[in-house]
């Protein structure tokens, strides 16, 4: 709130490296301005500052605001590459499970092995569930290997549920991956 209408508010948030211009308004006859921020992929997220400021209005002092909080969330996107509908013998072949994860900029996510989750369901509808043993390749690739020693026979459908701070989380399936 300035108490001034018709004046330019440039509005500032930060990223990796530093404080930049995102844009600004005009004040409102009531002396309010504000703007609608729509994060991008030069914005990093997380926890992140923002600020106002008005210069160069010959009625006003230079005033800069305090620094306020927000945080910016990206997308997680996940995808399999492997089992691709092949056929397993029960007890003899086990399943080898490759995904990748990926954020809304189309960079690779590392560090998830303790944030991965995988369901494997078969037609009878039993859950067989992976929360520990992934192996994490590099550049958002990751392995976990599944045995079938005991396991019910039929199609199974593969559920992964990435997680990740300052994410929105993301499941994807890989339908009939494995008999």
């Amino acid at each position: 709130y300035l108490g001034y209408s018709e004046a330019t508010v440039d509005f500032w948030v930060t990223n990796s490296s530093g404080f930049r211009n995102i844009g600004n308004n005009i004040t409102n006859s009531d002396g309010y301005a504000s703007y609608t921020f729509s994060p991008g992929c030069s914005d990093s997220v997380g926890k992140q500052s923002w600020k106002g400021n008005i210069s160069g209005e010959s009625c006003l002092k230079n005033q800069t605001s305090i620094d306020f909080n927000i945080t910016i969330k990206g997308k997680l996107n996940s995808n399999f590459s492997e089992p691709n509908g092949e056929t397993k013998d029960r007890g003899v072949d086990d399943v080898f499970v490759r995904m990748y994860v990926w954020d809304d900029c189309n960079n690779p996510i590392t560090g998830l092995v303790n944030n991965l989750v995988l369901n494997f369901t078969n037609e009878q509808g039993t859950y067989y569930v992976s929360t520990t043993g992934f192996q994490e390749e590099g550049n958002g690739w990751y392995n976990y290997t599944w045995s079938t020693s005991g396991r019910v026979l039929g199609w199974y459908n593969i559920t992964l549920n990435v997680s990740k701070n300052n994410y929105y989380n993301n499941i994807s399936t890989n339908v009939n991956a494995f008999y």
